[in-house]
């Protein structure tokens, strides 16, 4: 056994060399015996995970940093999930993410158990956190632990699904907005027929963009954040196509432009002065004003003024309208008239395959009900 110091440092080190790789740490020791004891101790452990086949442990934290630093940062994801990470050990306040109970960052990974699971889902539910949020911290931890698999020791039992915990099962949101509400959301938001008053006129180009971004989303069906990051490079007036990226599925879709979207579209074009944005960031002074999202919340409030978040309402679809709203309204709209299949709709709202449509086959075409109308009024005039 090689145990030594190092000048500066009060602990023992070991050094040992293994089938030609060498071992060297500090023991954090300070007496000898217990750090030749601790040599002893990692000697043993290397042989028999090179001997036997025993895999290393690892913490928690450690097993999860490992994941997104080697496999996760690659995924769509990537950015919420490595802040997610940080809020499951650290906490957060933050309204989206609050997070009161925390995970033990020096816990065995292979030591966590069902219950510490449940006993998570738990806090989380009690926090307020949607199924959503709990599901995404469930599978940071199931992948973590399919990727680590045969690297380390990991937990063995399986992770519960919405099938075993109705409190994990995804919310379906049948929420769109109606034809008056549409029509009061773009009253609400244009304004060009506000009176010439300074408060207007400072609030003329944000408003502005928000109707112009309503009519956007509401005649293509694209994602809010996939509308702001849309560049005049992707807008081709002559063909009337969009360009756009859809960011969750990472491809690209090119979508015609209807009537009001070419005219809106003509008009930001003339006005752009040069930014590369269809929605730029009009508070930066500089030519290349990146997206802001001053335009989401200006749009955000009009769907409050126009009455679709009255309690009855909320009450009655179980969720908010929010910006995401316009894009289900859009896929409704088209769903009703009875002209446009699910498989055609799947692939204009961008989707990777019609299973992530299907929660909009329950609504009914307006030609069906129609027809059940025109022979009801038959029957009942005999």
């Amino acid at each position: 056994m090689t145990l030594f110091k190092v000048e500066g440092s009060p602990y023992w080190y070991y050094k040992f060399m293994i089938d030609g790789e060498t071992y060297k740490a500090s023991t954090r020791r300070r007496r000898k015996s217990e750090a030749a004891e601790v040599e002893a101790a990692k000697r043993q452990d290397v042989l028999n995970r090179k001997q036997l086949g025993h895999l290393p442990p690892i913490k928690l934290r450690d097993a999860v940093t490992y994941w997104i630093d080697h496999y996760g940062k690659e995924t769509r994801s990537a950015k919420a999930e490595r802040n997610l990470i940080r809020v499951m050990f650290e906490g957060s306040s933050a309204k989206k993410t609050q997070r009161q109970w925390t995970w033990c960052p020096n816990m065995p990974f292979h030591e966590m158990t069902e219950a510490d699971v449940k006993r998570m889902i738990d806090h989380r539910v009690n926090e307020g956190l949607g199924p959503s949020s709990i599901r995404m911290e469930l599978s940071i931890l199931s992948r973590t632990r399919s990727r680590l698999k045969g690297l380390f020791l990991v937990p063995t039992f399986e992770f519960p699904t919405a099938k075993e915990d109705k409190r994990i099962k995804p919310v379906l949101k049948h929420r769109f907005l109606d034809q008056d509400e549409v029509s009061k959301l773009l009253k609400i938001l244009d304004p060009r027929d506000l009176p010439d008053t300074p408060r207007n006129r400072r609030w003329y180009a944000d408003r502005m963009d928000a109707f112009d971004l309503a009519t956007l989303l509401l005649d293509t069906g694209v994602r809010p954040m996939e509308a702001m990051s849309l560049t005049w490079q992707d807008v081709h007036l002559n063909e009337r196509r969009i360009h756009t990226h859809r960011m969750k599925v990472g491809k690209w879709s090119r979508l015609l432009m209807s009537d009001r979207v070419l005219a809106m579209l003509t008009r930001r074009y003339r006005e752009a002065e040069g930014t590369p944005y269809v929605f730029p960031n009009r508070r930066m002074k500089s030519s290349r004003s990146e997206p802001h999202m001053t335009q989401c919340k200006v749009l955000q409030n009009g769907i409050e003024r126009c009455g679709a978040n009255t309690p009855d309402k909320v009450k009655r679809y179980g969720c908010r309208a929010t910006i995401y709203t316009l894009r289900d309204t859009f896929a409704s709209r088209l769903l009703q008239t009875g002209k446009v299949p699910l498989k055609d709709v799947s692939q204009l709202l961008g989707h990777s395959n019609v299973t992530m449509t299907e929660k909009y086959a329950s609504l009914v075409p307006e030609q069906v009900t129609e027809n059940a109308v025109a022979v009801l009024n038959g029957l009942n005039t005999h």
